[in-house]
């Protein structure tokens, strides 16, 4: 692991990490964390992981993010030493509690949340994932158990997330290496993030990722892991039908 990216959802994450791929870093990607890693984090969510574990997960990866990035960062950094940090923020915390709510509202709405959490095993252990990493970066506010039953992300209010958002910014700013770290708004395009990696300015304008939310739909509709759930609720439902088939002509033979 060379670079880790700690900034909140919505600070231009996914844009940065389209950055690194263009420079040429291997990044994890978003699936990976529920598809092939969900044991791994869900062990490190109940406190018996262990920074070395990391290590095992990360093997053969440059860069990664999302909220793990984010609420494990020092892990990250007693696993990887020398790793180079990037915390993307926003312009205003407000803007940015005005787009977390937008992006996790567009989640509530979705298919992730009905039915797909309902019928398939793989959309069960995102929403897993999602619920205590959440409430690990949100205590004291989160009601994890909520979340459970309905299969919905808890809407905070705004200035609780602007609240986060400041202390996890600080928190980073005053305890990370200062010549390992990049504070770094997306609208400064490639010269920080090149002249902090040690690269040349690709001639390729600077990528701008899930404007206004769109990632819900694009996930939906692209990425392989939703495939999968979509196949494996088909499977459920025509199995439930295969039952109820049965159930029915045995009690009315």
């Amino acid at each position: 692991m060379k670079v880790l990216i700690v900034g909140f959802l919505k600070t231009g994450t996914k844009s940065t990490c389209e950055a690194l791929r263009i420079l040429g870093y291997n990044v994890s990607e978003h699936g990976r964390n529920f598809e092939e890693l969900y044991e791994d984090w869900m062990k490190v969510l109940k406190g018996d992981g262990h920074f070395e574990d990391l290590r095992h997960m990360f093997k053969g990866y440059d860069a990664t993010s999302e909220r793990f990035a984010m609420a494990f960062w020092k892990d990250f950094l007693k696993a990887f030493p020398d790793i180079k940090l990037i915390l993307t923020k926003r312009d205003d915390k407000h803007k940015f509690a005005k787009s977390f709510i937008n992006q996790f509202t567009k989640y509530n709405e979705s298919a992730f949340s009905f039915p797909l959490s309902v019928f398939s095993l793989t959309a069960r252990r995102w929403f897993d994932i999602q619920r205590d990493v959440i409430a690990k970066v949100c205590k004291p506010h989160f009601d994890s158990k909520g979340f459970e039953v309905c299969k919905k992300f808890p809407i905070l209010d705004h200035d609780q997330y602007a609240k986060y958002y400041e202390d996890h910014n600080n928190d980073v700013i005053k305890n990370a290496p200062r010549d390992q770290l990049l504070v770094f708004n997306v609208k400064e395009g490639w010269g920080p993030v090149c002249q902090f990696l040690g690269h040349e300015i690709p001639d390729v304008p600077f990528p701008y990722e899930n404007k206004n939310g769109a990632i819900t739909a694009h996930r939906l509709n692209h990425d392989s892991y939703v495939k999968k759930m979509y196949t494996e609720m088909y499977i459920t439902l025509a199995s439930l039908a295969s039952v109820i088939t049965f159930i029915a002509a045995y009690v009315w033979s």
